[in-house]
């Protein structure tokens, strides 16, 4: 694969394009969950880049811009302009930009509102309503969890949305992802974003994937961390909900890893407001937490025809098999991908895509 990328910038209410952007020194970022970011340097001293009149159009407004990554035609990424820096010194321009989930960080819901649904259902509601109301075209995909939530909003309580997401999808532990996927194009042929919430996980379990990736081989380098990180990695959940004091809802679940040293880790939610939730609540979370050990997070550094190759995307499953020094009788393992970053081939390098692994969702087939 030939590993071909472009920049376009369209304008972030109607879609349209503006301009393809003549950038170096790019790289852009996805990550489950969260919003991945661009950066890219546009030389502005360059006469065949001033002719392009880039400020003048727009096409480098943050607030105004939409940055869309195309890599031999396809659509791989898209997003926001944030940010651009210039410096008179050496005449470029620097851009930045977030996934579009980012726009949530800059919207509330300022109304007096009641919700009683599926959590992937208001999840995309709340999403739908700010994109609606003055932000860019977005289309929905989501998969429903069987777990509802019911409550109410006060205008005065001005909630962000992105907290909304983030707190409601930890609502269902372990059994919610969500993305901003560029898989959908508008009536003009214009790619445009697509929310999607999945249930009960994002992507495919290792044996679905068929992938497996070998150091020395694939992947040009890796590094590794294990550790263990408070509140992610617990022996006993204790959860409390709605009450205080000798009205206190609360449910402790023992988490046991043995030869560990005793670890606790504490949720409290006061939406939780029966027993039953507390419970419920207790059991699922507990799963989250139920693994062989301390984590393993391992980033990866894959040559970019393996990466696209391999049809694979945040929240898949792969296997991984390591023979070095770490790892002195090789050592095969499957891993999830929460996220990468691809930096586009240049004169000096080829295209590389910087894989962050975690672990497997054990609690999910």
């Amino acid at each position: 694969m030939s590993g071909n990328h472009i920049l376009v910038a369209s304008n972030a209410l109607s879609n349209i394009p503006i301009a393809e952007l003549p950038v170096s020194d790019y790289h852009h970022s996805r990550v489950l969950n969260d919003n991945g970011v661009l950066e890219a340097k546009i030389l502005l001293s360059d006469p065949n880049v001033a002719a392009l009149q880039l400020l003048t159009s727009s096409a480098l407004e943050p607030g105004q811009t939409s940055l869309y990554c195309y890599r031999d035609g396809v659509c791989d990424w898209g997003g926001l302009l944030w940010q651009h820096s210039y410096d008179s010194t050496t005449g470029i321009l620097t851009i930045d930009g977030a996934e579009f989930g980012s726009y949530l960080s800059s919207r509330f819901i300022q109304q007096t509102s009641s919700y009683n649904a599926d959590v992937a259902t208001l999840a995309s509601n709340w999403v739908t309503q700010v994109f609606n109301d003055g932000g860019p075209p977005l289309v929905t995909n989501i998969t429903t969890t069987g777990t509802s939530l019911k409550g109410n909003f006060n205008a005065y309580e001005q909630h962000c949305v992105a907290d909304l997401l983030s707190g409601y999808v930890a609502q269902n532990p372990g059994g919610i992802d969500w993305s901003f996927d560029v898989i959908d194009v508008d009536g003009n042929g214009n790619a445009r974003p697509t929310f999607v919430v999945s249930a009960p996980r994002r992507g495919r379990i290792a044996t679905a994937t068929g992938v497996q990736l070998d150091y020395p081989g694939d992947i040009a380098s890796y590094s590794i961390t294990r550790a263990v990180h408070a509140g992610e990695f617990a022996t006993y959940l204790t959860v409390t909900g709605a009450g205080s004091g000798a009205t206190l809802l609360r449910q402790t679940v023992a988490v046991p890893v043995y030869g560990y040293i005793k670890l606790e880790t504490v949720v409290n939610d006061q939406n939780l407001a029966t027993q039953a939730a507390v419970n419920s609540y207790a059991t699922a979370y507990s799963t989250t937490l139920a693994h062989n050990g301390a984590s393993l997070v391992f980033g990866v550094v894959i040559r970019g025809s393996s990466w696209y190759g391999s049809g694979i995307d945040t929240g898949d499953e792969i296997a991984i098999r390591i023979t070095d020094p770490y790892y002195p009788k090789g050592n095969l393992a499957t891993f999830r991908i929460l996220g990468y970053d691809v930096v586009p081939a240049t004169d000096a390098a080829p295209e590389l895509v910087n894989v962050t692994l975690g672990d497997v969702l054990t609690n999910i087939g």
